[in-house]
């Protein structure tokens, strides 16, 4: 689902919210780790992800504003089965990383 929204949101950090945390994964994890210094992991080998629970949401949002980087923040409510955006910035800053995934162990800096 994540991969599906960042091919149509092109160029925009996707955070999406799962239980009780918000994560990110692949390039948006990657800029995450560069940006604001979330701890990256892997799900899979070279498949990576950060996150953050939902109450640091504000602050996390807050830093990207300030760095100017567009994001859209999806909310997923389980009862209505609906994915909906939580929040969205327009900032001038894009996300054109083009490596999708990295070894978690290394840091990529662009």
């Amino acid at each position: 689902m994540m991969k599906i929204l960042q091919k149509r949101e092109k160029g925009k950090i996707i955070i999406c919210n799962l239980g009780s945390f918000y994560v990110a994964i692949g390039k948006d994890a990657i800029i995450l780790n560069n940006l604001i210094g979330l701890k990256i992991n892997c799900i899979k080998p070279e498949i990576c992800k950060v996150g953050f629970p939902i109450s640091s949401l504000e602050k996390y949002t807050n830093l990207l504003v300030e760095k100017r980087y567009s994001f859209i923040v999806y909310y997923f409510d389980q009862e209505k089965e609906e994915l909906n955006i939580f929040e969205s910035y327009e900032g001038k800053n894009k996300n054109t990383l083009e490596i999708e995934n990295m070894n978690c162990r290394r840091s990529i800096r662009y």
